[in-house]
């Protein structure tokens, strides 16, 4: 699409909705400097400092791709939103703080999803299979004792993918609440049956828990992908966004 014509607005998220983008951050020809463009000095200077290309590359494709959704969900400039970040880092919008809607952004690899939420705060997390995190030392050291329980007694060939269904569904969680690594993963519980997200207790308490929505995303890819929301319901849409669209 020419740059000197306005961009058609995306569907912005209404009640419990919770719009769920699939962004590839691979560049095709001239895309890179395209994105390279919404972004401020300092997002510049934030890419710059990562050593390797593919790693700059990815982020500026993810953010710029956030830039870009978020400006076009809200009627704005994409290079105008001024982003802000909480006390752990989870970036927001200053002037829609208090009324949304709330975004997060997840990226493995090539692959990046951006959740954005009308009903309460959103964490959404993606991760491609590597059978050399699913250890037994990541688990002890990060995973509920429920979980690594439920983890240990399942076959061999459903725990690599029980690994990762549990981890997405614990990072989206934390992501949601913005707490970082203040808030222990050790200290919540979710479920770790395949196909079947929930978040069963946080700190032991089985009520706070159910004001949460926690579900999975079913992507075509080997990875797990999870979602949370602070919210009793919502309805999840899920799409493809790519610049061959603008």
């Amino acid at each position: 699409m020419p740059s000197d014509l306005p961009l058609p607005p995306l569907p912005a998220p209404e009640g419990a909705q919770v719009r769920v983008w699939r962004v590839d951050l691979r560049p095709r020809p001239s895309e890179l400097e395209m994105m390279r463009s919404l972004l401020t000095a300092e997002e510049l200077e934030r890419a710059a400092r990562f050593v390797f290309d593919v790693h700059r590359v990815r982020w500026t494709m993810g953010r710029g791709a956030l830039r870009t959704i978020l400006g076009r969900t809200l009627g704005r400039p994409p290079a105008s939103l001024a982003f802000q970040a909480g006390p752990h880092g989870k970036p927001f919008l200053a002037e829609d703080e208090a009324t949304g809607p709330w975004f997060n952004l997840s990226h493995s690899g090539d692959h990046a999803l951006l959740a954005i939420a009308a009903a309460g705060e959103v964490g959404v997390d993606i991760e491609l299979h590597d059978p050399r995190r699913a250890t037994d030392e990541l688990m002890e050291h990060y995973f509920a004792a429920g979980e690594r329980q439920a983890i240990g007694a399942m076959d061999t060939s459903s725990r690599m993918r029980a690994f990762f269904d549990c981890w997405t569904r614990k990072e989206a969680f934390i992501k949601a609440v913005g707490d970082g690594l203040s808030f222990p993963l050790d200290e919540f519980e979710v479920r770790t049956a395949a196909r079947d997200a929930a978040l069963l207790s946080i700190r032991g308490d089985r009520r706070a828990a159910a004001r949460w929505t926690l579900v999975d995303l079913e992507l075509d890819l080997a990875a797990s992908a999870a979602l949370a929301v602070h919210s009793e319901e919502c309805s999840i849409l899920l799409d493809r966004w790519s610049l061959e669209l603008e």
